[in-house]
């Protein structure tokens, strides 16, 4: 088979080419497959899409026939690092724009790092759920895809309405990543535990492998984003239980069985491989072709077998695998013809072959169609290198990337890009640059408080009364100016990920203000004290942190709690991910109450009435959108 593609031809898409290649032999396909790594190739114009472009060298089309329970699934991707697409196939057919958003959609797992967040929710002590990671992870890749690269989407997939239709649960695209959609998620499960029906549709059943195992079998959906939610655990255990079928150490299944045919045609395939290896000179011609045909024959009876095994018709897959074996043994004789030796077993192969079928170790049940162990972490050390360049450049939360990757050219023209840029990736400057501009004008206010004196007798100026105030005097009051700042912080659970950005973030500017004003002659001392929050208040000594866990008070107690505690303050700074309820009314009579200025910052745009209230009371109290894990600059 000819591929003209001079993207398949270099050396870098060697087993790209390879997987293409093997799964064409059946369906015929190369031309669509070749067209949708041509199409990758042509969006890809110097610019942050070239990032899918790169990983084009670690794709492997699914081969079918190879691996049925693999190819149930449109797309998956792995932890080494390898993206599988099962294209064309019925449910996304041979739509290039589609077959691109299912691609990019398992890069986007890699670049996001789906199974890193699944290390952290487990990290945070969190209950880890596989297939809740999947829902949460695809509705934010697909949404992403979608709304702001304008990519074609399919129908079946998890976007953020189906959220809200079956579970109830509201996705912040502004604000919302995998993790916080995934505590979104969690909190809903509990809430539904006791409907065990809807509990089944939702969860279906868990991962019965262990946290280890299911971190590191952990797959997407990808471009199928199913709503059956069984589909990655089925493909998770089809991946470990056909790995223990391998052919280790020569030890093969019955050679009449579906089984034992497919490791036959597995050999004869080898065999022919070692042919044309040594075929230099054109020489072997006539046993290259001969075995050759006998793999084809193999295959194709490994096929029949299968089949005849999937229809409980013994007799006809004991047939079909007579077939297989007599067909290997036409390869040997080719291979005696040649003077190849027929030895096939993975020691003595250079371990450069991918298994086009499945996860590119331990799917095809035969450990001579696997990349070896060496070779698969050199595959994968390469593409991580790939992700690390770059996420420095256009990845990071979901804000920071969407403001750096190609896509933003466009949205730039309605400011949206722009927008992002000012309203998200710099919440603790922003709130240092208020805070500042704050204790600036109260010590200068204060620098401009003098003494009032007497008047000093002058000859000719006429009679003053003794005691009458003239004018004040130059000397700068007494009594000086308390620097004072309190910090609330939201402890609750779903601030899990996030909180110790909030609290270095304080920790700084506690630092900052005492190094830029303790010495200033009007400032008697600068003070901090630290609370968090969750269903209570409960003040930190300074220098500690809090772990996150709990619920999330009302915000107007918050403020009533500052009215109470902190009002001598001169600055007060509220910090929550949480979308509680707010009393209008009754946090506008604190406001008036409270002494000093109060700062709002969130994480999303839920908190709408905080945002209207800053507005109206715009000297006395901020509102600062932050982004999603508060990551700092």
């Amino acid at each position: 088979m000819e591929i003209k593609s001079s993207l398949l031809n270099s050396k870098d898409f060697a087993l790209t080419k390879q997987s293409l290649i093997e799964v064409s032999e059946h369906d015929h396909e190369e031309n669509f497959r070749v067209k949708l790594i041509e199409y990758i190739d042509d969006t890809a114009d110097n610019n942050d899409d070239m990032f899918f472009y790169d990983m084009l060298e670690f794709t492997r089309f699914l081969n079918p026939y190879e691996n049925p329970e693999a190819a149930k699934h449109v797309a998956f991707t792995d932890p080494n690092k390898l993206i599988y697409l099962n294209a064309p196939n019925d449910i996304i057919g041979k739509s290039i724009r589609k077959w691109e958003f299912v691609y990019d959609h398992e890069c986007l797992h890699q670049l996001w790092d789906t199974f890193g967040v699944a290390e952290k929710i487990k990290a945070a002590g969190y209950e880890y759920n596989h297939m809740l990671l999947n829902i949460a992870s695809d509705c934010v890749i697909n949404d992403y895809l979608y709304y702001y690269r304008k990519k074609e989407r399919f129908e079946d997939g998890i976007f953020p309405e189906y959220l809200k239709k079956e579970y109830d649960v509201d996705y912040d695209r502004k604000s919302d990543t995998q993790y916080t959609l995934y505590l979104k998620l969690l909190e809903k499960k509990k809430e539904i535990e006791k409907d065990k029906d809807k509990l089944k549709q939702m969860m279906d059943e868990q991962d019965s492998e262990g946290d280890g195992q299911e971190s590191n079998s952990q797959s997407s959906q990808g471009g199928q984003g199913s709503q059956d939610s069984q589909g990655s655990q089925d493909n998770n255990q089809s991946n470990s239980s056909n790995s223990n079928n391998s052919n280790n150490g020569g030890n093969s299944a019955d050679d009449n069985t579906a089984e034992g045919a497919k490791q036959n045609a597995q050999k004869a395939k080898e065999i022919s491989d070692n042919i044309n290896k040594a075929n230099n000179d054109g020489k072997l011609d006539d046993a290259a072709k001969e075995a050759k045909d006998a793999a084809k024959e193999a295959k194709d009876a490994a096929k029949r077998a299968q089949e005849a095994k999937d229809a409980n018709d013994k007799s006809g897959e004991e047939k079909a695998a007579k077939e297989a074996k007599d067909a290997l043994d036409k390869a040997k004789k080719a291979a005696e013809k040649a003077n190849v030796d027929t030895n096939t077993d993975s020691n003595a192969n250079d371990g450069n072959k991918t298994n086009a079928s499945g996860s590119g170790k331990g799917n095809s049940n035969s450990s001579n169609d696997t990349i070896s162990d060496a070779d698969l972490e050199q595959i994968k050390t390469k593409a991580q290198n790939i992700i690390e360049k770059y996420k420095s450049r256009i990845a990071g939360d979901f804000g920071k990337f969407i403001n750096k990757c190609k896509s933003s050219i466009k949205l730039e023209k309605n400011g949206l890009a722009q927008k992002i840029s000012k309203g998200t990736a710099s919440w603790n400057l922003e709130m240092n640059s208020i805070i500042n501009k704050y204790v600036k004008n109260k010590v200068f206010q204060k620098k401009r408080q003098y003494k009032k004196t007497y008047s000093r007798f002058k000859r000719g100026a006429g009679f003053v009364t003794s005691g009458t105030i003239i004018n004040p005097g130059k000397k700068i009051k007494d009594d000086k100016l308390t620097i004072n700042a309190a910090f609330y912080i939201d402890k609750s659970g779903s601030m899990g990920g996030s909180i110790d950005n909030v609290f270095k973030a304080c920790y700084t500017i506690c630092e900052s203000l005492k190094k830029q004003f303790s010495k200033e002659a009007v400032v008697d001392e600068v003070v901090f004290k630290i609370f968090a929050f969750d269903m209570n208040i409960k003040e930190i000594p300074y220098g500690k942190k809090a772990s996150a866990d709990g619920g999330t008070c009302d915000f107007s107690d918050i403020f009533d709690y500052i009215k109470n505690e902190t009002n001598t303050f001169l600055i007060n700074i509220i910090i929550t991910d949480a979308a509680s309820s707010v009393d209008k009314n009754k946090v506008k009579k604190l406001i008036n109450d409270i002494a000093g200025m109060v700062i709002f910052i969130a994480n999303n745009d839920s908190q709408s009435e905080m945002k209207e209230l800053a507005k109206e009371y715009n000297t006395k109290l901020f509102y600062i959108l932050a982004d999603s894990d508060f990551s700092i600059q």
